[in-house]
């Protein structure tokens, strides 16, 4: 192999090391920043054209996936980033074996989709819980003049039928009308044939429904398609579990796909990371990702269909496919060599234990949610974490991937590394807590001005998940710092400790408050691990506590000012929130954030306007003395 197509030697690589991570930095920022505006935007349009059931549809693909992909990745990618000195010859084995375990896995999903879907599917039967809108199912019932209510109706047990008649619409809180609708709905779909009676004929209006209605009377699944009417019949009082399998299990076979372009892909983007040129990494990413928009969008607003986001996400995967071969010269080959192989093991083994209790811990909420209450609820769940946690995520994804290299580089020098991972802590802390604080107190008036009202019920998701993406974001640093000084298994054991917290919580949190119970198990099994984190920072890097806590407290402080502004401004001088006064809001709340951490940094010394400086400096720089 000719080395020089693969060993990086650029003009900049004399930069000093923090020139050159500001420099890094800057291109992931604007990766990331460009990312999460074309993914909102994304999702915020879709949602006009799409549906809570169609997300929950893609939801399942990428939680599959997502499964498969971090419970047997290797690692390789992050070991060739942290090992030192050339890598080349290290190239061809580790694409050979991403190569063979994509196709393993491909063959895998698509054999196996058709199982894993049944795993999602919601039972026939009827819960108390699955009753949300127990009044106005009251009003419905008792009104009775639609021919299915009717029948329905009719078919209640007699002191069900009593209990309507007694009830008004303070029902909703009678836990034993709940039990008993219950009882009834499930007799009912148990012993009747409702696709055969007369009052029933009008209610399969979407195609949906009727594929849906087709799949279980071509079955014999009588249950299931008598649910499948009640879930129609009662749109906004029942929630609903049922997904249509035939097209679940096509959209999972399709995105398995994902697993062949993403393994083919040159491995010498690598080197994007390692030596820190990510003006190329913004390319091949965003580039992609722009694709994926315009696909997607464009599907949905023709087809309203599921679709849309299979066909985008195979899109960005494509040209990312091409772009990896035209930014970077190398030319990957099928050879392995289980030497090599066994080296980059030894620290991707690593990877890939902290890897896979990280999906449990993120990702275990979401299975948890979809077998628990529905695929429609988890559609609730994913659309909530990418307006909140995933912003607030953003941060921790810059800092992360900025200072793995650069912590790589110095890993051998406790003093600059602790002068690093401050300075990474104070730029995370000023840039994530605002922005917690304006999803926290903007989200109610987001939703309504922006989204229709099928998406109100995710404004407290919202706000919870802000939480949580704050508690990532801010030890971000520490995060890439433990691989980087080759000890990745200092990640695996906190996240073991997380994950027995969540495992504790998520049920009895779930049953007690629902959607929102979940999300408060992950922040409770953040939270619990913090004070393990705090303490090994200051074991390794001999950091003070009152250090690391400084970085913290000030902004924190500036965010709860912030807010107090906000409220007053907001409830003061507005009746009611559009969108001028939507954007006024957000716009006074920034300005008052930064003038108090300007005074924060005059008066007490924080120094973030010097990081600032500084990280400018180094991106800005065009001229300089070689370190």
């Amino acid at each position: 192999m000719d080395n020089s197509t693969v060993n990086s030697t650029p003009a900049s690589s004399d930069l000093p090391l923090h020139h050159r991570v500001a420099k890094g930095g800057f291109w992931i920022f604007l990766i990331r920043i460009a990312q999460q505006l074309l993914a909102t935007g994304r999702v915020l349009i879709l949602a006009v054209f799409l549906t809570p059931a169609d997300f929950g549809l893609l939801g399942i693909a990428l939680l599959t996936m997502g499964a498969l992909n971090t419970f047997t990745q290797v690692g390789f990618r992050s070991a060739l980033v942290q090992r030192k000195g050339d890598v080349s010859e290290y190239l061809d084995s580790a694409w050979t074996i991403g190569l063979i375990r994509a196709g393993v896995l491909f063959l895998l999903l698509v054999l196996a989709a058709p199982f894993i879907i049944i795993l999602f599917d919601g039972a026939a039967r009827f819960k108390p819980d699955q009753f949300m809108e127990v009044d106005k199912l009251v009003a419905k019932l008792q009104t009775a003049q639609e021919p299915a209510c009717i029948y329905i109706t009719k078919s209640l047990a007699e002191p069900t039928r009593e209990k309507l008649k007694q009830s008004s619409f303070s029902a909703a809180a009678d836990e034993h009308l709940r039990q008993n609708l219950a009882e009834d709905f499930n007799q009912i779909i148990q012993t009747h044939r409702l696709d055969q009676e007369e009052a029933f004929q009008a209610i399969l209006t979407s195609e949906r429904a009727q594929s849906l209605s087709g799949q279980y009377l071509l079955r014999q699944d009588y249950a299931r398609a008598n649910r499948l009417l009640l879930e129609e019949t009662f749109d906004l009082e029942i929630k609903k579990v049922l997904i249509d399998r035939k097209v679940a299990t096509l959209v999972l076979q399709v995105m398995a796909l994902c697993f062949l372009l993403i393994a083919l892909s040159n491995v010498g983007t690598i080197y994007f990371q390692k030596d820190l040129k990510f003006h190329k990494q913004f390319i091949w990413q965003i580039v992609g990702t722009i694709f994926d928009f315009i696909l997607s969008v464009l599907i949905a607003w023709k087809y309203r269909t599921v679709w849309a986001l299979v066909a985008g996400r195979l899109c960005r995967e494509v040209v990312q496919f091409f772009l990896s071969y035209i930014l970077h010269s190398h030319r990957p080959r099928f050879y392995l060599d289980r030497e090599k192989s066994r080296k980059l093991w030894q620290f991707g083994k690593w990877i890939l234990a902290s890897g896979a209790l990280g999906f449990i811990l993120n990702k275990g909420a979401d299975i948890f949610v979809a077998q628990m209450i529905s695929v429609i609820a988890l559609g609730y769940f994913s659309m909530a974490q990418k307006l909140s946690r995933d912003i607030i995520y953003e941060i921790t994804q810059v800092v992360y991937q900025a200072t793995f290299p650069a912590y790589a580089k110095i890993q051998d020098n406790i003093l600059r590394l602790r002068q690093a991972f401050l300075q990474a802590l104070r730029l995370t802390s000023s840039i994530s807590f605002p922005l917690m604080g304006l999803i926290i107190f903007l989200a109610p008036d987001f939703v309504r001005i922006f989204m229709k009202e099928k998406w109100l019920p995710i404004i407290p998701l919202i706000q919870l998940f802000a939480l949580w993406g704050i508690i990532q974001a801010l030890f971000a640093a520490a995060g890439s710092l433990y691989p980087a000084i080759g000890r990745p298994r200092i990640v695996s054991h906190m996240q073991i400790i997380k994950l027995g917290c969540l495992a504790v919580l998520i049920y009895p949190l779930t049953r007690r408050w629902g959607l929102s119970g979940a999300a408060l198990a992950l922040i409770c099994g953040s939270l619990a691990l913090q004070p393990v984190a705090l303490y090994l920072l200051h074991k390794i890097l001999s950091c003070p506590y009152k250090q690391m806590l400084q970085a913290i407290v000030w902004p924190l402080l500036a965010t709860l000012i912030m807010g107090a502004v906000m409220g007053i401004l907001k409830y003061n001088l507005f009746t009611e929130i559009a969108f001028a006064s939507f954007a006024l809001l957000a716009l006074v709340g920034l300005a008052s954030y930064c003038g108090v951490m300007y005074f924060f940094d005059r008066l007490l010394g924080y120094g973030i306007i010097n990081i600032i400086q500084e990280q400018l400096y180094g991106v800005l720089r065009k001229y300089h003395t070689p370190a």
